[in-house]
């Protein structure tokens, strides 16, 4: 372990002394929560959950999304540096970028060293449409380790601020449990705050006076343990459309159901078991209970439950409450279009436009 650090050091040095890494400290926030700028950091007076701040949009009072207390004192907090990251100059002299792969270049407002992510690629017709990125008229579709990637998390159960409600279910040392013996199914469901849908707000944006969104693409992970031969069932509702799995289980699997790119996923361990397409809704206000998870005839207990939302792609138009779509944006045979994952904090090729090839530096080492 030790020899290996000693060689990553010195490699690194030489290319340093080479010129083809170089170190940058991140200052802003348009990338948020993938590279954080100067942050503050909060612990809430209620749940003692702890949460960081942009210092761009820092107010007096500060609200836990975890439980809703909204009286936290942002006052005297010490500011934290940005994250430091290394870019790697010889990323794309062999290979063009990608797409969802986050880019080092200069940025055509300023020339300053920029990070975002790359969304259209040269020749591509570009549009943002409902929080989705369109690519010559079809959505722009992930994989498991690019959901994974992207997914922002909005809840991670805990016992201070627990979301999860199910009638003969109980929580016991951070894991829910139940034992089922009956062919009834036993329901635990996720219920937002107050009720509300989830929307593309973050506790990083504190301050930031805009129009938030109802977002549709959600994920959810957890540890399942099993004893038995029962079922287990899964289900995903997004305010318009259902989406339901019934399966037996007799193994311990980490499962994740992703509502990502209107289609549902379910992977146990990694490797798809289900598939459904959900339609092309344009509008969909949301759910406070977009998962449930229920048991029949089995003995169940789920560690580490996580809730996760895709990126919400805004377009201008759409911050701007206009009727009309985007209008696609064509790239030439040289440029790419960048967004940034925070998005309402981002200038990006939404103000700039498309981003030429020859402006790129590298790749940010260790990003995905």
């Amino acid at each position: 372990m030790i020899l290996g650090t000693l060689v990553l050091a010195l490699v690194l040095r030489t290319w340093l002394v080479m010129g083809l890494v170089e170190p940058v400290l991140v200052a802003g926030s348009s990338m948020v929560p993938t590279l954080k700028g100067p942050s503050c950091s909060i612990t809430c007076e209620h749940c003692g959950q702890t949460f960081e701040i942009g210092t761009e949009f820092q107010t007096n009072r500060i609200e836990c999304l975890a439980c809703g207390f909204a009286e936290n004192s942002a006052e005297g907090l010490p500011v934290e540096r940005g994250d430091r990251l290394v870019v790697d100059r010889t990323a794309f002299q062999f290979r063009q970028p990608q797409r969802w792969e986050p880019v080092v270049f200069h940025s055509p407002a300023d020339s300053q060293l920029t990070v975002k992510r790359i969304a259209g690629l040269p020749g591509e017709k570009v549009e943002l449409r409902d929080g989705d990125i369109w690519i010559n008229g079809q959505l722009a579709t992930k994989s498991l380790a690019e959901m994974r990637v992207l997914g922002q998390l909005v809840h991670q159960e805990t016992d201070v601020a627990p979301r999860w409600h199910g009638k003969s279910w109980h929580r016991n040392d951070g894991v829910w449990q139940i034992a089922t013996s009956d062919d009834e199914w036993h329901w635990l469901g996720y219920r937002h705050p107050r009720g509300e849908p989830i929307t593309d707000d973050t506790a990083y944006n504190a301050g930031l006076t805009r129009r938030v969104f109802p977002v549709r693409d959600l994920s959810l992970s957890t540890s399942v343990h099993v004893r038995g031969q029962g079922e287990l069932a899964l289900r995903f509702d997004n305010g318009s459309e259902q989406f339901s799995l019934e399966d037996k289980l007799n193994s311990d699997v980490f499962l994740e159901l992703f509502a990502f790119d209107r289609r549902c996923q379910v992977f146990l361990d990694g490797k798809l078991v289900a598939w459904n397409k959900l339609a092309s809704i344009t509008k969909i206000v949301g759910t406070p209970t977009p998962f449930a998870i229920g048991a029949k005839n089995l003995d169940v207990a789920l560690s580490d439950l996580r809730l996760y939302r895709d990126i919400y792609h805004v377009s201008q138009h759409e911050e701007l409450g206009m009727a009309e779509p985007m209008t696609p944006i064509t790239l030439g045979a040289n440029e790419i279009y960048v967004l940034g994952d925070n998005v309402p904090v981002s200038l990006d090729s939404r103000h700039w436009g498309p981003v030429p090839l020859r402006l790129i530096v590298g790749r940010p080492l260790g990003v995905r």
